[in-house]
Parts: C-alpha cells; structure tokens; sequence
C-alpha cells in the first residue's frame, strides 16, 4: 500500500511540476511558444508543387522555386534535400533579410521512362521549419523523328536486294 501511495504521489509532483513550467515560461529558464514564433523569419513560397508535364528522356528541366521571408528577422536555410540523386538543388547560403526574395532551383535528370513525383525538402530557421517542395511529370522515350536528325543516333537502315 505504500507503494502505490508514493507512486501516485510522485506521478502527481512530477505533473504539477510540468503544468507549473508551462504555464509560466520565463520563470522556468525557457522561451513562451508564442514569443518564440513572433521573432522566427516566415518563409513564403509562390508555389510549392511544379508540374512539368511530359519531358523527354535524357533531357534535364529544371524549375525556379521563388520565395520570400516575410518575418521580421533573417531567414536562413540549412540544408535542401532532394528525394534521390536525380534531382538537385541549388539554394542560397546566405542569409535572407526580412522582406527579401530569394530562389532554389531545382533540376530533373529525367535519365528514367514513366512518371515522376520528386520532392525536396526544404530546413530553415522559419517558424515553420519544414517545407516539402514537389516536382512531378512524365519522361517518354525520344521519339524515332529526334534520333534520326541526329546521325549519331540514327538507326542504321540496310536493305535487301529483291530476288526475282
């Protein structure tokens, strides 16, 4: 029985102790939520998704991301990663002052036939600090008309003689 006693004791310290903290913020040691996200850069993307519809294959394409910091303070990407290594990204390594544009520009190797999703995803110091970026289309094979203006690819034609 005192077991059980102490036990609930100790869990019901342990939550007073943790709705105490909460509550109280700058008491504690540590930030509110709210002022911590009243002084994070904001980053707003015009577009988050690009469609590139049908892309031949072998032909890289590439898309501009633009976005803009609409907090009050810098805003500062720490990495930009793509899904797979056939895509690849090129983003600023400086810091974004408040109200400033900025650019990732995001290219396919479109190497692989058949549709494509691809994402990228975006860490920043933002009070969102995750953003998820998508790309997406279709790779078809070049058609015989591309390979036959180019004599490298052309396909050899032979012909038979005739018998009569």
């Amino acid at each position: 029985m005192k077991k059980i006693l102490f036990g609930l004791t100790l869990v019901a310290a342990v939550s007073v102790t943790n709705v105490n903290a909460q509550g109280q913020g700058v008491a504690t040691g540590t930030t509110p939520v709210s002022a911590v996200s009243a002084k994070a850069p904001v980053i707003s993307f015009a577009a988050e998704k690009h469609e590139f519809g049908v892309v031949p294959q072998g032909t890289p394409v590439t898309y501009v991301f633009t976005f803009k910091n609409t907090g009050a303070v810098p805003l500062v990407l720490s990495s930009v990663s793509p899904s797979c290594g056939c895509t690849t990204p090129e983003w600023p390594k400086d810091a974004i002052a408040p109200n400033a544009t900025a650019k990732i520009t995001v290219t396919y190797n479109a190497a692989a036939v058949g549709p494509f999703t691809k994402t990228i995803n975006v860490v920043s110091n933002a009070s969102v600090p995750q953003t998820v970026l998508t790309i997406q289309g279709e790779v078809k094979p070049a058609t015989t008309a591309n390979q036959a203006a180019d004599p490298k690819t052309a396909p050899v034609q032979t012909t038979v003689p005739k018998k009569s």
